[in-house]
Parts: C-alpha cells; structure tokens; sequence
C-alpha cells in the first residue's frame, strides 16, 4: 500500500470525559485503538472525549472536526470557514463530505489520521488525567474491551473484584448486541443490550455461573469470556493486588502491617521502630519530611544505607499514598522530599519555587558536601602550582577531560583556553603524567634534478607510453599517457636502467599522482582502439546516405533509419573484431615504417589503403541532465525496427519480433511523445569530413551449395557458365574455369538488388491449410517470442502496489468480520480504483490469481500466528 502522506494535525479543544458514556453501555463507541502503538493480541485504546477539537489543513484549506454527542454515540461535525457538514458517525464521513463538496471530486482521507489519533503528541493530551485506560484482548474470534478493574481474593474470580467490567459483540437472537459483563460485591451479571435496549440479563455468584446461566456460547468457559484468563488482565490485576492505603488509614495497624511485611519486611533490619516514621508524621502539622533525615531517627547512629533498603522504602512510601516532591535530580543531591498530601501538586510547586530562588539549601549548614571538599582541595593545589606544562596545565589535565567546559570554570575560575591546553596535555601524555619529549623526526632530502630528468626521459621512450591525440589530464592540461606496461614491470625496467635513481615508493606515487593510465577503455571500444585513441560514432547506425529524404533522423544526423535488427552479442562480435584487427594492423604498420600517429590526419593516413574504410572525427554534444526515457511495453521481446517514411505509417515506429515474420506492432507520434517527459531536442554534434576509401571493399557471401564452385564437378562449372550466358575455352582446366565462375558470382552479388519482400513475407492469399509447412519460415514446434506466455521466469508477477492493496483488504476483514473482502470484492475494488486512475488496467490480475494469492497468504498468515503462541508458551515455561 502506498505510504501514507504527512499530515499536520492541531488539536483545539481537549474535550472532557463523560462517565456514562466512556465507561458505560455504549463505551465500545467511544474509544479507538492507538494504530502507533504495536502490542501482540492486546489494543491499548485512546479516549473520544465530548468537545474534542482537532484542526487540519488540507489543499490549502483549513477544515475542523469537532466531536458531540449523538443519541449515546460520538457524532462528528466538520466545519470550513462558512460551510459544515451533518453530524456524521465517522470523522472519514464528515471530513470526506465537506472535502468533496468544496473541491467537486471523489478524494477520500482517513477519519483517523485527519483527526489526529495517529498522532502521539495528541493521544498524549487526550489519556492525561484518566481513571481507567481500557483496552482489548482476542479470545478466539471475540474482541473483547475491558474498561473496568477490580481485585479480590475470592474462589473462581482468578483474582477479579467488585468494579472489573468487560463487553464484547455477538449476535443475539438474530441480532448483533453488546454483552456486557460485570463483578459486583456478592455476584456477577452478563447484561444483553441492542440498540441502547436492555433485552436480558443474568445473575449467578461466578462467572462461570452466570454463563451457565445465559445458556449460550456454551463451548467457551465464563472466566475466558470475562477476559480473566488473558496473560494481560492477569498482570493489571496482580498490581491491583499490591497492598495501598491512603495517609488516613495509617492509624489502621493492620493495613500498615500488610504493606510493612510486602515492600519492607526483606529489605531492612527488624529492630527498627518503622510504624513510628507514620505516627510522627500523622501528628506533625508539616506535610512534608525529608526522608534520609526521619530514617536517622528510627535506626542506630552507624547505620548505613544501601541503594536496595533506600528503594524499599521508596516503594513503601508511594505504596501509604505519599508522593514524592524532590524538586532537583538525585545527581545534584541525595536527599529527598516527601508530602503526605491529597494535592502533591501545591507541595511540588512550593519547593520548586524555593529551589530555583536559591532559598532551598541542598546541604545542611554544619555538613560540607564530599563534592565541596574536593573542590577547594583542587583550587588550592591549582593555585600553587607554577604556569606552564609541568605546573598548573599538568595539574588541570587530571580532570580535564572528566568535567565540562562550564563546570570548570565555575569551580576553578580559570579561562577556555587553559582548559583546552590541558585536554591536548592528557591526550598526549596522559592525565597528570609528565610530558613526553618531543620525537626528532628527519625528513629525506628532495629529489634531484637528475632523478627528475631520469623519470622524464624515461616516460618520453615510446616502448614505455602511449600519447593520446585527444584526451588531456584535467589537472595539468597535458596528453594522457597510456602504459604500455603493468607498473610494476616500468618499474623494474626503471630500476635496471636507473639503479641509483629514485626509489619505489616515489616511482610508484609520481605514476598515481601524474597524467598515465594503464588499459582504460576509450568509449567501450577494445583495447586496440585505446591504444591508438581511434574513435567511434556511438550515435550513428549505418553510414551517411546522400540521397534520401527530408525527414527527422535526416534533419537532425544526415542519416536516414530505415531499419534495426538487433543481433546476438556473438554474431556482432565477430564482424566488429575482423574490422578492428584490419585497422589495428594498418595503423602498426603505419608506426614502424617510422611516422607518428599524433592526430586525426595521422590515423586517415594510416587506415587510406583499406578497402572500403572511411575516417571521420565527431564531436557529440551531449546533455548529462536529461530526462527520464520511459520504455515501450514488451520491448525486450521485439527484435526488428524501422521508421517508415512514406505511406500511412510515416512517423510511426513499427517493430516485430523477428524480420520480415509476423505482423509490426505500430507506436504512433504520440505514444513516441509520452515516453519522455522533457521535450526531445534536436543534438549539434561537430562531424569532420568522412575520408574517401581509394578502394570499395567486396565480401563475397557464398552460402548455397550451388554457389561453391571448388567443390563442383568439371561438367557441373560448364553447364553453370553456360546458363549465365559466360564465355569460355572447353579446353581451359578447372582452376581456370573456377576463377571465371567466382568472379561472375561476385560481381552478382555487389550488384545493388533487392530481393522482393513477397518472397520473405507471408501473404494471406498464400495460405492454405492443408500446406502451411510450405509458406511458414520456421520449423514446426518453434514459436514466436512475443507470443510466449510464461517466459522464464513461471508467469507475470503481480506488482508490489497490487500486493500490499490485497494485503491491507485481507487485514481489514481480519480486524471487523463486517468488513471482510471476498475475492471478487477485492477484484471490484482494484478496478474501481483503475478506474478512477490511480492503478493502471494492465497491472490488475485475475480473478483466479486473486484466490490463489488469498489461500497461500491466509496460510502464511496461520503459520506466523503459530510462531507467536508457540514462543509465548516457551517463553512462559
């Protein structure tokens, strides 16, 4: 599925919570699962609160959605400037109604995240201040919410008190009711309402009982249809069985027991008088205590306090209904403050007040911080240290690196600059150590004039480089040279000619840092061509023709297309490889008759004697930033392609899978428009011009076994000069007769003739169905590419888009049975959004491949569920 766009969302108004409403019949209505949070099997849910206000800005427009209530269901009203929408059941109604009727389309936004509740800094305000966060838990195919906890030490209530309520849905009667569950004090009632209507209820004293009772979903236990034998539930509730107590009930002994023996009982001495602490605090007039001070005075003078016995009375404070007010973090301090009272908030504020007044001491008067005596330790010792790096910089270096800039010079008073000297000091020598002396470092002498003379003349001998005619190093404007040797080899040849020349090392970075390269391909050609910088047109496909028509390819290349026949790597390999090696041995020769090949005039010199050989220099002019070239549907499968001139077609681009078989695929001047999104621009290369061969070049295709004139009898050669009307002496012997047969034969194939397209083509009058062997070209058993179903790869994929589409309606139906997707609603909803343009027709699979794709992703789906439960059960042993 595509991803969702980044939507701000504001919101206005918090709304405020409604009791019988969020945590009464209609309370399923009125929460929403938080989609950002991501628990297995368990859905914190987030409030709908009364008034809520959210403000978003869509197309430039600013839209609010405003929550009321709507006959015992949240009701949501849209609003733009002046128009509002109805009071709808959904904030996707109201927001989609309103956008539809200002902007005249069909644009659909999620309710949800237009609302806000996909945003976490909103769901935060809006669970702030909360008696109960419900949530929902799946037993088998039942969703059920929990909004209600209550702990208690009965038989058959799994640790479930009077408060605990859960609800689900399920049809009843035909009808689809909310169940509704509930533990009151001596029992436990399952009421059946449908339509803000109470049809029944049932009382039993468990509740399994009171299922017993209800007699329906008779398969399913009563404490599994409460939710208490969920692992969650039974978590929340074995909190709630922590014993508390309010500061009022301190006086109760028993209570107080019951929380001494569970948070402090293990963890500190027995001989303490701890109920004292209470009773001292109870009668005080003061509010707030500090803690380590009250516990000095119920425990032995040496006593001393550890991290484990300090936490337990934590524990046992927040536990007796105390909170905690400490206005500063436990690094700044060790003391804490307590207030026993019913609004901690006033208490809070009141010392936070007074800590950033300075009024609120950290230490005691009469007792000197560890932190303080160390130091004025510190500043005394700095201070009598002599400047420089053996005095105060060696002293600051201990602790240099352990403070912050802004601590060290509010202890110490001393400036940036000491302190980052002392840093570079513990770097370098370490913290307080005594400096290092300074390492003497002797740096080789530059090389000579000679060693530079020696490295020129050396990379001036053409049995070690190259020159290019046309590349030049970008740094220092000079020819690349192209070793004629691995670096390694120039190097030992250097060496023996040079033994007291430079050494490897400089050898080897003079090479990396200078204007020589070893074997790099010119243009993609061979490394022939490299060698002697010759180069090709990349651009163009056949040879300039001088007489043809005004047409594009003509106006723009001098070059009319007529035809493409794209050929396997091996076939235009061996002919590309012939005519680089008849230039390569033109272009030796040229050399070591003594000339230098050093430009363009150079290589036309070289290469004038080859047959039919023509030399021109271009300069392409081509753009680095140009636009995307999108490509035809099935092009990889089609082989032959011309550009017509004349007739109906002219303009058109047609191609086919294989030449002169099967009909051409059309692409009209529109279709060629599409597929690039920037406007196609005429190219200005710069062409020199083409050498004139001295020569034409002949290459006699002989492939029929008539046209072998070696292999033919004596009588066969006659009688074949004699149909083409050739004269000759009966008497002359085969070689004689053979040469005269070969050269009739060549001079018949130079001829310009072309072969009527008749004899190459398949015409429906020729057909006939009972010879078709006889017409078709190819051999039976063999089929065209383009018709080829499958190719290899076992079938079209369905594209990615398509697949998370098809996932996110499987998962929807998971999530409500109401909105479950069959196959064909699945195929219907991917052609309506074809239609509406958001998918593309060819990219939609069949009904049959949907099936098949929704059996094997259920069963994925199946397998991964049964990894959870297995690693759940594992985890639980």
């Amino acid at each position: 599925m595509a991803k969702r766009r980044d939507i701000q969302v504001k919101l206005i108004l918090t709304g405020e919570l409604v009791s019988h409403l969020h945590y009464g019949v209609n309370a399923q209505k009125w929460w929403e699962k938080q989609t950002i949070e991501n628990t297995p099997g368990v859905n914190f849910l987030v409030p709908i609160r009364v008034g809520m206000k959210t403000q978003v800005e869509l197309n430039n427009k600013v839209f609010s959605i405003q929550v009321t209530e709507n006959s015992g269901s949240p009701g949501y009203v849209c609003q733009s400037e002046q128009l509002s929408s109805n009071v709808e059941n959904s904030p996707t109604q109201a927001i989609c109604k309103l956008y539809q009727q200002i902007f005249k389309n069909s644009t659909r936004y999620s309710g949800n995240l237009v609302f806000g509740l996909e945003n976490k800094d909103i769901t935060d305000q809006l669970l702030m201040n909360i008696p109960f966060r419900p949530f929902t838990i799946q037993i088998d195919k039942f969703s059920i919410m929990i909004y209600g906890l209550g702990a208690s030490t009965k038989e058959g209530y799994l640790g479930a008190g009077p408060g605990y309520t859960s609800s689900f849905i399920h049809k009843y009667s035909q009808k689809r009711c909310i169940f509704i569950q509930k533990i009151r004090e001596k029992d436990c009632i399952i009421q059946i309402w449908h339509e803000n209507v109470q049809l029944f209820e049932h009382v039993g004293n468990t509740p399994v009982e009171v299922w017993n009772k209800a007699k329906t979903l008779g398969k399913f236990c009563g404490t599994s249809l409460f939710g208490l034998e969920h692992p969650t539930t039974q978590c929340l509730l074995k909190y709630l069985r922590v014993p508390t107590c309010k500061p009022d009930q301190w006086s109760n002994k028993s209570i107080m027991t019951s929380l001494y023996d569970y948070h402090l009982k293990r963890r500190t001495i027995r001989t303490i008088d701890w109920l004292k602490l209470f009773t001292n605090w109870s009668n005080g007039k003061n509010n707030i205590i500090e803690l380590t001070a009250s516990l000095k005075s119920i425990y032995p003078e040496k006593h001393i306090f550890n991290e484990r016995e300090l936490q337990a009375w934590n524990s046992m404070l927040r536990a007796a209904g105390c909170t905690d007010v400490t206005p500063f973090d436990s690094n700044i301090s060790s003391y804490k403050f307590w207030t026993k009272s019913a609004n901690p908030v006033v208490d809070q504020a009141c010392l936070k007040d007074l800590y950033h007044s300075g009024f609120l001491s950290l230490q005691p008067s009469n007792v000197q911080h560890p932190a303080e005596k160390f130091w004025n330790c510190f500043v005394e010792s700095y201070k009598k240290n002599k400047q420089g790096a053996d005095g105060k910089c060696r002293i600051l270096s201990i602790i240099a690196q352990e403070f912050t800039y802004h601590d060290l010079q509010e202890k110490l008073g001393i400036s940036s600059n000491s302190i980052n000297s002392a840093r570079k000091f513990a770097r370098i020598n370490g913290p307080g150590c005594a400096s290092l002396q300074k390492v003497k470092i002797s740096r080789n002498s530059r090389l000579t004039q000679e060693m530079q003379d020696q490295f020129e003349i050396f990379f001036q001998d053409k049995a070690n480089v190259a020159m290019s005619s046309y590349k030049v190093d970008p740094k220092t404007d000079l020819p690349i040279l192209y070793l004629l040797d691995q670096k390694q080899t120039l190097w030992e040849r250097f060496s023996e000619i040079y033994p007291n020349g430079m050494k490897r090392t400089t050898f080897m970075g003079r090479l990396e840092n200078g204007p020589y390269r070893y074997r790099e391909d010119l243009g993609g050609l061979c490394s022939i061509c490299a060698e002697y910088g010759y180069n090709v047109f990349d651009d163009l496909v056949k040879i300039i023709s001088f007489y043809v028509k005004d047409q594009k390819c003509l106006d723009w290349y001098n070059v009319e297309i007529k035809k493409w026949i794209f050929l396997e790597a091996g076939e235009a390999k061996t002919t590309i490889d012939s005519h680089h090696a008849q230039i390569a041995h033109a272009i030796k020769r040229y050399v070591r008759l003594g000339f230098d090949v050093t430009e363009g005039e150079d290589i036309e010199n070289a290469v004038k004697d080859l047959r039919g050989t023509s030399i021109s220099q271009m300069d392409p002019n081509r753009e680095k930033n140009k636009g995307k070239i999108k490509t035809f549907v099935g092009i990889s499968k089609l082989n032959e392609w011309q550009w017509p001139i004349n007739g109906p077609f002219a303009g058109y681009i047609q191609a086919r899978s294989l030449p002169n078989i099967g009909d051409f695929i059309n692409y009209s001047p529109i279709q060629i428009e599409q597929s690039s999104i920037t406007a196609i621009e005429k190219p200005t290369p710069q062409i020199s011009m083409p050498s004139i061969p001295q020569s034409s070049w002949s290459v006699p295709i002989i492939s029929s076994a008539e046209n072998k004139p070696k292999r033919m009898k004596m009588d066969e050669i006659k009688e074949l000069l004699s149909a083409k009307n050739i004269g000759f002496d009966p008497n002359s012997n085969k070689p004689t007769l053979v040469s005269l047969l070969e050269e009739q034969l060549i001079a018949e194939m130079t001829t310009d003739v072309e072969m009527p397209l008749s004899k190459n083509r398949i015409g429906d009058e020729d057909i006939q169905m009972d010879a078709i062997d006889e017409y078709f070209p190819l051999q039976p058993g063999w089929a065209l590419k383009e018709n080829q179903k499958f190719g290899k790869k076992g079938g079209a994929r369905m594209a990615k888009k398509i697949i998370s589409l098809l996932q996110a309606f499987f998962h929807a139906g998971n999530a409500n049975k109401s909105d479950r997707y069959s196959a064909h609603d699945m195929l219907n909803e991917l052609n309506d959004m074809a239609n509406k343009g958001e998918l593309e027709f060819e990219i939609i699979p069949r009904l049959e491949t949907i099936q098949n794709w929704i059996a094997r992703y259920s069963s994925a789906c199946k397998r991964e569920m049964a990894d959870i439960v297995l690693q759940r059960e594992e985890q639980r042993r």
